[in-house]
């Protein structure tokens, strides 16, 4: 029907596939200002780019992190040191296809806990001549690793729940903080749950770190947005002529962009999820008086 809107755009899948969301930004380096993709870790896709990141990793003595193609919830994810390391762990995958990046070995800590932000982005509408409207939610989660970090090493680097921040793998451990169980406990500034409110995240770490400003934060995260929207802009208009009728895209989807902070309170974008998940593990009652407000 003419007057209904989809939840989901043709091509977003696509579009955030770790490996075409790499080949974009590498295609625009070279077109854009200086500095314009620099919170994007420097990437290589595999299997296309396997000899140059061995090149690279060879004369490193950096850590990479490889993420398959198919990979979900933290499955299949590893962090190597040297090529030897590179091609055991490979050798082991059937399926070689996915990317590698530069491993952020100086992300900043909270109480000595990695972390990462989960922040939800909305694409609403568009049309033929016009991209989408592209909004940041300022609220989102913070999602906390639940063994102490400690530099990558050998020794180390398979203690996934101290370098990977995902909530299905750390979920898992016996050192889960759980939220509170009411909304003031979920909100307040003491929380120390391994998955919290961003904004929650944002005030402990303006205490914890005076030259921290969320809201040059936002501003940061804001460009990261605006840069990565305008190279998918293109694409969902193209992909979405067939399937609207009079020139405008009556579509809407959420996305959820990953972005870590270095040391010293730089935003890097990780990866943006197509369909991230949005299930309520955790039920918490409403108070009666807020019921009766809603009625």
């Amino acid at each position: 029907r003419a007057s209904s809107w989809a939840t989901r755009y043709a091509a977003m899948p696509e579009l955030c596939d770790k490996g075409n969301l790499a080949r974009m930004i590498a295609s625009f380096q070279d077109l854009v200002g200086e500095g314009t993709f620099a919170f994007s870790p420097r990437t290589w896709v595999l299997p296309e780019q396997l000899e140059e990141l061995k090149a690279v990793v060879g004369k490193s003595s950096k850590t990479f992190i490889v993420k398959p193609e198919d990979g979900s919830q933290g499955d299949g994810i590893f962090l190597v040191q040297g090529v030897r390391d590179l091609d055991i762990k490979l050798s082991c995958k059937a399926n070689k296809s996915g990317v590698a990046q530069r491993y952020l070995d100086k992300p900043l800590l909270h109480r000595g806990f990695k972390f990462d932000f989960r922040v939800y982005v909305a694409f609403i509408g568009g049309s033929e001549s016009a991209p989408p409207f592209v909004y940041l939610c300022r609220e989102g989660l913070a999602r906390f690793c639940t063994e102490l970090y400690e530099e990558p090493s050998q020794k180390n680097m398979h203690k996934c729940m101290g370098h990977l921040t995902n909530y299905s793998l750390n979920k898992r451990s016996e050192q889960f903080e759980h939220s509170g169980e009411t909304v003031d406990a979920v909100f307040s500034k003491s929380t120390q749950s391994s998955k919290r409110p961003l904004t929650v995240a944002l005030q402990q770490i303006a205490e914890e770190r005076p030259d921290f400003r969320p809201e040059e934060f936002y501003g940061k995260v804001t460009d990261c947005v605006r840069s990565t929207a305008a190279l998918m802009a293109p694409v969902l208009q193209a992909a979405g002529r067939e399937l609207h009728t009079g020139g405008e895209l009556r579509s809407c989807q959420v996305l959820g962009f990953d972005v870590m902070l270095d040391h010293r309170g730089e935003p890097y974008l990780l990866e943006v999820n197509n369909s991230p998940s949005l299930c309520i593990d955790e039920a918490l009652p409403l108070d009666e008086a807020e019921l009766a407000e809603a009625a």
